[in-house]
């Protein structure tokens, strides 16, 4: 794996709240250190089956994992929308849809969100550009006298 840890939790719970205890001890670490001592990780978080193989960890839950993590900025956390289920509304961090990535080798798109720490908030409230290639469908009534709604026009 190179320079990266792979690490197996009990729940998708403990996994994200121990990034994020990860991620604040070592803002507390940098925020003491010059730029070239700093230690910045990015965490990518999956929820899944594995297999333990010959020392190894295998299957699709590993691959998208390991595609999940690159997808955060140094020093942040991202997580697939697998584990968004399992703690939005226990985490107490706000989440932040990044939106549907495609993954390198996983044959369906996979939704990433980004949990925002305290330290982050003030960059999240900054004014991002609006996506132009959004459709929003609203229900309509019909609130004319012509019930059926056919005509919109009278002719003379």
């Amino acid at each position: 794996m190179g320079g990266a840890f792979l690490v197996e939790f009990s729940s998708a719970f403990e996994a994200v709240r121990c990034g994020c205890g990860l991620q604040s001890v070592l803002h507390e670490h940098n925020e003491r250190r010059s730029e070239g001592e700093k230690t910045v990780l990015r965490i990518g978080v999956h929820l899944g089956d594995f297999v333990h193989s010959g020392g190894d960890v295998l299957g699709d839950a590993v691959n998208i994992a390991s595609r999940v993590e690159p997808l955060a900025t140094p020093g942040a956390i991202s997580i697939a929308e697998h584990v968004y289920e399992q703690v939005k509304n226990r985490l107490g961090f706000p989440l932040v849809s990044v939106g549907e990535q495609e993954l390198r080798n996983i044959h369906e798109r996979v939704e990433i969100y980004r949990v925002i720490l305290p330290w982050e908030e003030a960059h999240s409230s900054e004014p991002e550009a609006l996506d132009r290639h959004r459709l929003a469908v609203l229900p309509l009534a019909n609130i004319s006298l012509d019930p059926k709604g056919t005509s919109i026009l009278q002719t003379a």
